[in-house]
């Protein structure tokens, strides 16, 4: 009897273990390994007193893990054309939103930028522009140019949390060869809570999980296709939002799946791109360009 009374406590002693394995994952990662948070990226500018206009083409922006992984934050495959210049209102950073991305907890060392390797500046009180190039080691291969910033520490980020990226262009110039001396660095976040400071813009995708009943609804704006990324914005609408049919003989109503031109600005309260005008695009269209600013 007494082997037998071992050989049970044996028993349950090898139960006990193997069932708190397998409460703790079985010893595979801790569950907050696969946690997630949600960052929303803008860009901006510290004022220069020497451009009125710098015209940078924008094509994506990853963040970089302690380990050398990268987690991508935005891309566009055709390029996004951005006045960094008009981020700022000449007293203040002005925030552009760029994105909201899921992006695994955990340590952050910095961020990478793929730019257009030409950048077209106006002198201050200036119609003539100059072209200059970000140093040729930067070249991807490609006539675009790799950025690489480090933080001043290793972070990390909580969900919901905002992520400007500063062109600080009072420290930018041009040297021999037309070739950029550039300082970009991770913003201070000065002002990103005030909606005023938001700059309005376009944003095309496609609708999803579209909820809610017009003209209080909600949905996510999925990226073009032809942007081939992960990418995903929360949209609302509102009383004040204008939504335009494809054609003139079409409903002004949103669908799951239509393709659709967003316009509009983050608001820091509910965290989403908050539309003042919605431009359903017909089935099969070409892409086109539009402007938006002040009539003078």
């Amino acid at each position: 009897m007494k082997n037998a009374s071992r050989l049970w406590m044996a028993v349950a002693l090898v139960l006990a273990v193997a069932l708190t394995l397998f409460g703790c994952g079985g010893g595979s990662g801790s569950s907050g390994s696969s946690a997630t948070t949600n960052l929303n990226t803008f860009v901006t500018d510290d004022l220069t007193p020497l451009y009125d206009q710098v015209w940078v083409d924008f094509y994506g922006i990853d963040l970089v893990r302690s380990d050398g992984t990268t987690v991508n934050l935005y891309k566009n495959a055709a390029g996004d054309h951005i006045d960094v210049r008009a981020l700022n209102d000449g007293t203040n950073a002005i925030y552009r939103f760029m994105g909201s991305t899921p992006i695994p907890a955990g340590n952050y060392k910095g961020f990478t930028m793929v730019l257009g390797k030409t950048v077209t500046l106006y002198p201050k009180a200036s119609t003539t522009p100059i072209t200059a190039t970000f140093p040729d080691e930067l070249d991807t291969g490609t006539n675009q140019s790799l950025i690489k910033v480090d933080f001043a520490a290793p972070k990390t980020f909580t969900d919901g949390e905002g992520f400007p990226i500063d062109f600080n262009l009072k420290a930018w110039s041009i040297k021999a060869g037309n070739k950029i001396v550039w300082s970009i660095v991770k913003g201070d976040g000065t002002g990103l809570d005030d909606p005023n400071r938001h700059e309005q813009h376009g944003i095309e995708g496609e609708i999803s999980e579209l909820a809610g009943t017009a003209p209080t609804q909600t949905f996510t704006l999925l990226p073009k296709k032809a942007d081939d990324d992960d990418r995903k914005v929360p949209v609302t609408t509102n009383d004040k939002t204008v939504v335009i049919a494809a054609t003139n003989s079409d409903s002004p109503t949103l669908a799951n799946g239509q393709k659709v031109e967003v316009v509009g600005s983050f608001d820091t309260t509910t965290k989403t791109f908050v539309a003042v005008l919605i431009r359903i695009r017909p089935a099969t269209v070409v892409t086109e360009q539009g402007a938006h600013g002040l009539v003078t």
